[in-house]
């Protein structure tokens, strides 16, 4: 069969909508409840921080039961996989999609051994919080700033101290999540959500080395 209706066919059975997602999860898992409220309850907190008031198409959000299936979906879009990946947010076929393990699959990752339900939660967000950046300017191509707003706005990352990247670092995107969130919160502290969203929607090129410098001289 064709990966698509393979996986939806097979593996896909109950489908919830929320407002700018479409949940597509298999099994009947009891965290499944608490994993729909926690999305319906933060949702509208991302879109309001990016000014989003509608969508042309809800991003369609599946839980994946099988790392392999989950590996197969992510290599049409992303040709290197890294051990630790456990989730993406992508297009695929003209679909806006988020792609996560599930709770027991993370948990069988080395990288992920320690997830727990909140662990999901807030990864989910941070994919969301990918898609609505793409959704406001979809050739937003900063990473540092992309994942650190992800990190932080999905609440995985509440650091404010012992940010430790070279400006090198920063703009190969060669540093940890960590350092991303800390420099993003420095900038959306002290410049405001509408000057940091204006710097995706503008899409001109952001000032890296400038930032840092700012920040490396205020911390």
């Amino acid at each position: 069969s064709k990966p698509n209706s393979y996986l939806i066919g097979l593996y896909f059975c109950w489908l919830i909508c929320v407002n700018y997602i479409k949940i597509i999860y298999s099994g009947d898992e009891e965290y499944n409840k608490d994993l729909i409220t926690y999305i319906k309850n933060h949702e509208n907190e991302i879109t309001s921080f990016f000014g989003i008031d509608e969508i042309h198409e809800k991003v369609i959000l599946r839980i994946w039961d099988n790392k392999d299936d989950f590996y197969q979906v992510v290599s049409k879009t992303f040709k290197k996989i890294s051990p630790w990946l456990c989730g993406v947010s992508h297009i695929s076929d003209g679909k806006d999609y988020i792609d996560v393990l599930s709770l027991e699959e993370l948990a069988k990752n080395k990288y992920h051994k320690n997830a727990n339900i909140e662990y999901l939660e807030k990864l989910i967000i941070h994919e969301f919080v990918h898609f609505c950046i793409k959704t406001i300017n979809s050739s937003f191509s900063c990473t540092w700033l992309n994942e650190g707003l992800a990190t932080v706005l999905s609440g995985q990352c509440s650091n404010t101290t012992g940010f430790d990247a070279s400006l090198d670092e920063l703009l190969n995107a060669n540093t940890n999540y960590k350092n991303y969130a800390i420099i993003t919160r420095y900038i959306i502290d002290k410049y405001g959500r509408d000057y940091v969203v204006g710097l995706i929607r503008n899409g001109k090129k952001i000032n890296t080395k400038e930032i840092y410098d700012e920040f490396k001289r205020n911390s």
